[in-house]
């Protein structure tokens, strides 16, 4: 059985690979710009082609924009399907993006699937939508695998609106090694995703917000704008607890929100809410203190949030409101 887990920061993984993803290298990776950052499946009825990567993706359609001040969640698996929906509510979530498992289809699966097939029911009942969350680093190897390991079994658990990936090749020891390959086959794999979803399940795909500061080569001139070629949206991951200055969220974001409008697409801000220092005996790091809410209070978070909301959506026509990060995370403060 391949659990998954929520790890370092925005990833969703099996637990296998757990002691690697939650070394505090990575944990960095995300939150900062380290240099080093710098520098065919037989046809299915939810199926289509799995194409080819010639360089740049075609246009990905256009997600349908949603109320920016309403928000979307990640949730990891095994919460109360009632009580994640009353909680959705009250917090006014409208989008769920819910983890789940690799071979979902499997029997040993049974328990997740029909906890994921009610949360489906209780949140369109209530008027919420819900996306399949997937993702790991290790896809970039597999080839067309994830489509059959994942994605495929994935929509054949209920009526989803849409699929949410977060797949970070800056992780892999590839992105120093053959960084140009690493990227096309991130690339590559997002066309697929979004082939193989089929039209009315837009793909969205986390990103950190340094993307843009990263030269996408043949696929365009930096990152971000290359993945929003290849998906309908994107969640930028800008966790900082402070909305402005240099090294707030909306700096961090700006770039990004500035590359998806250019290409008439949407893009969610990201928020962290969950511990991310290690624990004692060591001591807490303030590169890492600075990108969550957690040891914050709800009423303390909002005070940021709602004025970042506001703002976003004054400047940004392509701001589709926050994602935060995640459903316990949330509930713990």
């Amino acid at each position: 059985m391949v659990a998954w887990d929520r790890l370092w920061p925005g990833r969703w993984c099996s637990t296998a690979t757990a002691p690697l993803r939650r070394s505090r290298g990575w944990r960095k990776m995300a939150g900062v710009l380290p240099g080093v950052l710098l520098a065919t499946l037989p046809s299915t009825a939810h199926a289509s082609t799995v194409l080819p990567f010639r360089g740049v993706c075609r246009h990905a359609a256009i997600a349908t924009p949603h109320t920016p001040d309403q928000r979307a969640m990640w949730v990891g698996t095994g919460a109360d399907p009632t009580q994640l929906i009353a909680f959705a509510v009250t917090h006014n979530v409208q989008r769920l993006f819910l983890a789940v498992s690799a071979h979902i289809d499997d029997n040993a699966h049974l328990v997740e699937r029909s906890r994921l097939q009610q949360t489906i029911t209780l949140a369109h009942g209530a008027g919420l939508a819900v996306e399949a969350l997937g993702g790991d680093s290790s896809w970039l190897d597999q080839g067309t695998g994830p489509l059959s390991t994942w994605l495929l079994p994935a929509l054949g658990v209920g009526r989803w609106d849409g699929i949410h990936l977060d797949i970070e090749p800056y992780t892999t020891p590839a992105w120093s090694s053959d960084r140009v390959g690493s990227i096309n086959r991130f690339l590559l794999l997002l066309k697929n995703m979004v082939s193989m979803s089929g039209p009315t399940r837009p793909v969205e795909v986390d990103v950190p917000f340094f993307y843009n500061q990263i030269d996408a080569g043949t696929a365009g001139p930096a990152l971000d704008a290359a993945v929003l070629t290849c998906v309908n949206s994107v969640t930028i991951m800008a966790y900082r607890n402070t909305a402005t200055g240099p090294d707030g969220t909306s700096a961090l974001a700006n770039a990004t929100l500035a590359a998806a409008q250019a290409v008439g697409k949407q893009a969610h801000v990201g928020q962290e809410t969950n511990n991310l220092n290690p624990p004692a005996p060591w001591p807490a790091d303030p590169s890492l203190t600075k990108q969550t809410f957690y040891g914050m209070t709800s009423a303390a978070m909002e005070t940021v949030l709602g004025p970042l909301n506001t703002a976003m959506t004054t400047v940004h026509p392509s701001y589709n409101g926050l994602s935060i990060q995640d459903y316990n995370g949330w509930q713990a403060i």
